[in-house]
């Protein structure tokens, strides 16, 4: 992932999302690929970023600020990093809150803050406001959430 051409870090990238495990030193490379100019290479860095779960606490704040990205696809597979990440990831959880206002982007960052568990406390309001909304799915999906975030049910659950 070191490459000079961004197309092939990028597929270094799309492979290593792919292979486990991630090792720490990926990370510097990949931390660079998420302000690449080739939004795909955003996007595969964040899902590597994603499948070394919680050993990319590192980079949390690299993807709370993925989470502002002009591409949807870059700033949900940094939310599904996040929630990889585990309660590491607490520090996103504002951002993430703002991220629910999406639509689009509302199941997945649901399952982020379940997953970071009590640390997103601060979404229990929001998740509340879901759960009682006339969407059954997102309403499964907010008060699965808040039961993980009251630690009544372990990340990944």
């Amino acid at each position: 992932v070191s490459d000079a051409d961004p197309r092939l870090r990028m597929n270094a990238a799309w492979a290593l999302e792919r292979i486990k495990p991630k090792t720490e030193s990926d990370m510097p490379r990949l931390l660079a690929d998420l302000s690449s100019r080739d939004a795909q290479a955003r996007k595969q860095a964040a899902m590597a970023l994603g499948n070394m779960g919680p050993r990319a606490a590192a980079a949390v704040e690299d993807l709370t600020a993925a989470l502002g990205d002009p591409e949807r696809d870059v700033r949900m597979s940094a939310v599904i990093a996040l929630g990889g990440i585990g309660p590491g990831s607490a520090p996103a959880v504002p951002k993430l809150i703002e991220a629910l206002e999406e639509p689009s982007m509302r199941m997945g960052v649901i399952w982020a803050l379940g997953n970071i568990g009590p640390g997103a406390q601060a979404a229990a309001e929001a998740l509340g406001r879901l759960a009682s909304e006339g969407n059954a799915a997102i309403g499964a999906a907010a008060s699965g959430a808040l039961r993980k975030i009251r630690g009544e049910g372990g990340p990944g659950r």
